[in-house]
């Protein structure tokens, strides 16, 4: 009798064991080895993290999803989100800034790099080929991302109005990306209260709205106080209120540094765009080569710095209150009216960049491979960017 109490008191439980948690020190090595190998963004960073994390079994795989989910949700870079999100879980505030600074670090100095010799390797024979290639395949990227929203993001005849305004607006006219933002929130949430209303009208029994949330928008410097203001005052704006990753940032960008600040020019943008393509870590590390083109070298830790600190900090919160973010109506409209209008500011910005980047026919056609085989293959983007480039080159070799 004694002896079976015994073996009852030393079995091993039944179901899995429940997640460890890593030192600060571990998070940063695998937060560092992931921003210097995660190439092409999105997708392909998280299966890393996914790997990384449940290998060594800190996360299960439901707080994995959720993290994902939550990452794509939030404003700004989606691979720094997660980052932030899950690191703000097992470490708390001083996990969270280990991993989103080791995370972007590799791929800081990589750009860096590239914007300091990018006026001397642009002038070597056969870069203009390299560069048509590469702009031609972000085109293709970005209308296949284009693509793949629609599908979920287009539910109705007022989506798609919407989708179809915002391009049209940000194409023809020189309307601000951050107004379009907004306005196409306040849109969400004009519909969601007249569904409320008329449901009501009827008799349904639905939940109160509540109260107007006030996202969490980061302080937004006034311009005029000299270009480092200006540059922490573009990069804080374009972090804090952009929807859906570092592509749909593009559009906001552009107008901010090519069309009111000057700081490069349309091909130069578009070439940067390419570069964060080919670089490990998130896509919107052009941040930094826009950033040193603009001041410097204290432009490109100021630009890198505003444009991931709205992810840290909206993340890294999110993580704390879940619940309560998850629970908002208002916040759930507002992002309602932001799908639409997203898919419109990413077919502007591919028009737009594929004016400057696309060159005759055989920069059309590189652009529509591109496209189709994101679509259907699926590779990593910086694959496709890459090859894109490795083939105009040689056609250029062969005079076409």
């Amino acid at each position: 009798m004694n002896v079976e109490a015994q073996r009852d008191d030393t079995a091993i439980p039944n179901g899995p064991s429940p997640p460890s948690k890593p030192t600060l020190t571990q998070l940063g090595l695998i937060f560092l080895r992931i921003g210097a190998t995660g190439f092409g963004g999105g997708m392909a960073v998280f299966s890393l993290i996914e790997r990384e994390m449940r290998g060594r079994k800190w996360v299960d795989e439901e707080r994995l999803f959720e993290a994902f989910a939550i990452g794509q949700s939030l404003p700004g870079a989606s691979a720094v989100n997660t980052a932030a999100f899950l690191s703000m879980r097992l470490c708390g505030w001083p996990g969270a800034a280990l991993a989103t600074f080791t995370f972007v670090l590799p791929s800081f100095f990589l750009m860096l790099a590239a914007a300091f010799f990018y006026p001397s390797f642009r002038s070597l024979p056969r870069m203009d080929a390299i560069f048509e290639g590469l702009n031609a395949a972000v085109v293709g990227i970005i209308l296949a991302l284009t693509l793949n929203l629609g599908q979920r993001a287009v539910k109705s005849t007022w989506t798609f109005s919407l989708a179809a305004l915002s391009c049209m607006v940000l194409v023809l006219s020189g309307t601000a990306a951050t107004e379009v933002v907004l306005v196409a929130g306040l849109i969400g949430i004009f519909t969601d209260s007249f569904r409320e209303g008329r449901d009501r009208f009827r008799g349904r029994k639905k939940p109160p709205s509540g109260a107007l949330c006030l996202l969490p928008f980061t302080v937004i410097l006034a311009a005029g106080y000299g270009v480092l203001w200006e540059v922490a005052r573009v990069f804080l704006t374009t972090g804090a209120i952009t929807f859906g990753g570092g592509f749909v940032m593009i559009p906001l960008l552009e107008h901010e540094v090519v069309n009111q600040a000057g700081w490069l020019s349309h091909q130069q943008f578009a070439d940067a765009m390419a570069l964060g393509q080919i670089t490990p870590g998130p896509v919107v590390i052009t941040s930094t080569f826009i950033g040193y083109s603009a001041a410097g070298v204290t432009g490109a830790v100021i630009a890198t710095v505003a444009i991931f600190l709205p992810s840290f900090l909206i993340a890294s919160s999110a993580a704390r209150y879940l619940e309560q973010f998850r629970a908002n109506r208002q916040v759930n409209a507002f992002l309602k009216g932001l799908a639409p209008a997203v898919l419109g500011m990413l077919l502007a910005a591919a028009i737009s960049l594929g004016r400057a980047g696309i060159v005759g026919p055989v920069g059309l056609v590189i652009a529509g491979l591109s496209c189709a085989a994101i679509l259907w293959l699926r590779p990593n983007p910086a694959w496709v960017v890459f090859v894109a480039g490795m083939v105009r080159v040689s056609l250029a070799a062969l005079g076409v």
